[in-house]
């Protein structure tokens, strides 16, 4: 026999996956901002992103990304926007907007590691490698260590 009146009580939701938040709207905006910008930039978003890990031999993380923008910004006086700094699909379309600038560090961040001797492909760079090096005129040189000798300008 069939209970009719299970059939006509109407079913609540019972669990929380099924109630979905409504996103905030600085979140939405951000979104949307950064989907803007991916389209503005075109494929060359994906060919910076894809030249990247090809050169470092890995997928990337933002902190290591901010720190090579952290360098060019210094180096060119270009700004980083809050948006780049805190998504890494708007960081690397500021890398492909600013590729002429971005370019010529990564090469030069690429020339630290092989003349440490350090492998290209271990995920986990030391920040000494992109950290901007200080000038520091009383800085006592270590004869033993060929990278500073390398690296020793005067």
């Amino acid at each position: 026999m069939i209970d009719r009146r299970m059939s006509l009580t109407p079913l609540l939701p019972t669990s929380t996956f099924e109630q979905k938040k409504k996103p905030a709207k600085q979140s939405q905006k951000d979104y949307d901002d950064v989907q803007k910008r991916i389209v503005r930039t075109g494929v060359q978003m994906g060919h910076v992103s894809r030249y990247i890990e090809k050169i470092f031999g890995c997928y990337v993380t933002s902190s290591f990304l901010i720190n090579i923008a952290a360098i060019v910004s210094t180096k060119n006086n270009i700004k980083i926007d809050k948006l780049a700094r805190r998504n890494r699909s708007a960081l690397l379309c500021w890398f492909a907007e600013n590729w002429t600038h971005v370019y010529p560090v990564i090469h030069e961040l690429m020339q630290k590691f092989i003349y440490s001797g350090m492998d290209v492909n271990k995920k986990n760079y030391p920040q000494e490698m992109i950290q901007e090096p200080q000038n520091n005129e009383n800085e006592i040189l270590d004869p033993s260590d060929l990278s500073q000798l390398i690296n020793h300008h005067e």
